[in-house]
């Protein structure tokens, strides 16, 4: 069972097309003061009834460097919810992940440029943001995110391999 689930929640530069209507670009340093100050949540999906975990708990850690925004979540083992998310995320069924996120002040916070072509979709450029939540989700607007599932404890892995050779082995005496 994955002890970790981490990727990259966002890219800085990298175009992608929002509901048909406008391209979009996330700049470096969009998230710089929200990763500092700001109460995040880690979810499954954008959902907030699934909270993988929190930055104000420490289960969620967020950065920035050249590449995006990265997060780090500590899976709960107790949670059956967070750890099926984790196996789901090891086995690549998902493996994208998504951001949620205002635009404080739309006048400094973000610019549009028109259509490079005619019939051609504006650009918006995300130069601040406030982030809410990142997930790993099922299917990411910016389809180059990233989410993988580590083991952070060897010891814990070895201690279920053991657990589970015993079960196996007391269910063959009972068969």
């Amino acid at each position: 069972m994955a002890t970790t689930i981490s990727g990259y929640a966002a890219l800085y530069g990298v175009e992608t097309v929002i509901a048909g209507t406008f391209r979009e670009v996330i700049m470096p340093g969009a998230f710089a003061d929200t990763v500092k100050h700001d109460d995040v949540r880690a979810l499954f999906n954008h959902d907030p009834n699934l909270v993988l975990g929190r930055t104000k708990s420490g289960t969620l850690t967020l950065s920035e460097d050249t590449k995006g925004l990265r997060y780090t979540v500590q899976i709960n083992s107790d949670d059956a919810m967070a750890t099926d998310v984790a196996a789901r995320i090891a086995r690549r069924d998902v493996s994208g992940s998504s951001f949620g996120f205002r635009i404080a002040n739309p006048e400094a916070d973000e610019t549009w440029e028109p259509p490079a072509k005619r019939g051609g979709l504006p650009l918006r450029r995300l130069l601040r943001l406030q982030l809410f939540d990142v997930s790993p989700v099922v299917y990411p607007a910016y389809e180059e995110t990233t989410v993988a599932a580590r083991d952070g404890n060897a010891d814990a892995i070895a201690k279920r391999e053991r657990i589970r050779l015993q079960i196996e082995l007391a269910k063959a005496r009972l068969a």
